[in-house]
């Protein structure tokens, strides 16, 4: 093995240990410095490998660049320019301290990409960040059931989310269970039973968290995916000159484990809350206890009950998840009726989506999260819940038009990368797809700080480059 394959494998495995920690820190509840050291030292690596392999051939590393960007090269312009209108924004911020709290995560994010993208065009390993992804789905599970069976106190009782926010949690699992799919559908070379028998353990491992997360908007999407991945696979037979009835059959024996494991998971939710149940008053009676014989113990949050998963999930049908949203977005649409022509063009400048809500009187919104004298709100609370909206306060027009340009352009590649090589469809519709919702619904500072976002930008640039290179070599 060459000095340069050292380097790059060296590259690999620190890369892909960053898209582990920063994926699978989202899932802490506590800050943790983890993903920034992993950050920092794979950054350096990353350095170091551009500044050798320019050294060892500079024509063929800068030969290398020209075809990364021509692969590509509408999105990359586009990425550009959506980046650094983002930055321009910031000249004219409301609250400079607000806007550049996003930068620590962006620059990580949009480093992460940067690796990726390199590292791909270099040894043409995709799966090695879908089996990073892969694996910390359930790196995060395993934690899960650790920390909730053997700590006295969890974050919550009657969820498995590890996170205060189990929208995000619930991602985390999802996206394991999607990349594990896509791997072992579609790159692994163990055999069919042998894939299976594994393909079956991550469900058994993971399906329980992500379920047992109480994430709404998961409850909603999954049934979507699971059809579209299901239509998928019958159409790519259909259309494929090289499918098999083998992979049709094969494929979705894969996709009924999903179901099984999901409605077996589903139906045990009456245990699981009792179970619950049972650990929040013993706890409570532990806690009552310990203050009766005057000690002094935390109490914050902790003896507030919490809603079972099912009257969670209840809201779903009687419409009232949407009533704080709807608060939210009549706050934002109340503001953009002030907006001169000016501010319609330009907006007000980076993390006003934010500030505004710092900043606003609306009695409804405040009401709804209980902010008064005696429970202030904390600098940063709230942001607009869209992305489409937020880019329109903070950036006026021309961040939107470009943010939605993005989004389009995302779509066109995808469809390209598609036709050329179709078993990679589901690794990038439904990624994406739940990428491209959470940012329509959710989310503070845009999609260049969502995770997520910059590592299936990495897929989908991974997956066109090698198309390319597979097209002129034919």
């Amino acid at each position: 093995m060459t000095k340069s394959e050292n380097r790059h494998r060296l590259l690999g495995i620190a890369l892909c240990l960053t898209i582990i920690g920063c994926v699978g820190v989202l899932s802490f509840s506590v800050s943790t410095f983890f993903d920034k050291l992993m950050f920092l030292i794979m950054l350096t690596i990353f350095v170091f490998c551009v500044i050798l392999d320019l050294k060892e051939d500079k024509k063929a590393v800068l030969a290398r660049m020209k075809g990364i960007f021509q692969s590509a090269k509408i999105l990359y312009i586009v990425l550009a320019l959506y980046f650094i209108w983002d930055v321009i924004t910031i000249l004219y911020t409301r609250d400079l301290l607000l806007s550049v709290k996003k930068f620590p995560y962006m620059i990580e994010y949009v480093g992460i990409f940067l690796a990726s993208v390199y590292y791909c065009k270099i040894t043409n390993k995709i799966v090695h960040i879908i089996i990073s992804v892969a694996l910390t789905g359930t790196l995060v599970s395993i934690g899960t059931y650790l920390y909730y069976f053997l700590s006295q106190k969890p974050i919550y009782f009657q969820r498995l989310s590890t996170a205060r926010d189990y929208n995000v949690y619930a991602s985390i699992i999802i996206f394991g269970i999607i990349f594990a799919s896509v791997y072992l559908m579609n790159y692994c070379k163990l055999s069919f039973f042998k894939r299976i028998l594994i393909y079956t353990a991550v469900c058994v491992v993971n399906m329980p968290t992500f379920y047992f997360a109480g994430s709404r908007r998961m409850a909603i999407m999954v049934p979507y995916f699971f059809l579209f991945a299901v239509l998928f696979e019958v159409i790519r037979l259909m259309v494929s000159k090289t499918a098999t009835k083998r992979i049709l059959f094969e494929n979705l024996a894969f996709l009924s484990i999903i179901v099984v494991i999901f409605f077996i998971t589903s139906s045990s939710l009456p245990i699981f809350s009792k179970f619950g149940a049972e650990k929040e008053a013993a706890y409570k009676a532990w806690l009552a206890n310990e203050q009766s014989n005057g000690i002094d113990v935390p109490t914050k949050e902790e003896t507030k009950d919490e809603k079972t998963i099912s009257a969670v999930l209840e809201t779903i049908s009687d419409k009232s998840m949407y009533s704080k949203r709807s608060l939210i977005y009549s706050v934002a649409f109340n503001e953009l009726k002030d907006y001169n022509v000016t501010e319609w063009i330009f907006g007000r400048g980076a993390a006003y989506d934010l500030y505004m809500y710092d900043t606003t009187t609306d009695e409804a919104l405040l009401k709804a999260y209980s902010i008064d004298k005696d429970h202030p709100r904390p600098k940063g609370w709230l942001s607009v819940h869209n992305f489409t909206l937020a880019d329109l306060l903070n950036g006026g027009l021309i961040k939107l038009i470009l943010g939605l340009t993005l989004v389009g352009t995302i779509i066109a590649y995808m469809i390209r990368a598609i036709q050329y090589k179709k078993r990679i469809g589901i690794a990038l519709v439904i990624p994406f797809a739940l990428v491209f919702v959470n940012n329509f619904i959710s989310g503070a500072y845009g999609m260049m700080n969502d995770v997520f976002f910059q590592i299936m930008l990495a897929v989908l640039c991974g997956i066109i480059y090698v198309n390319q290179k597979e097209k002129a070599n034919v």
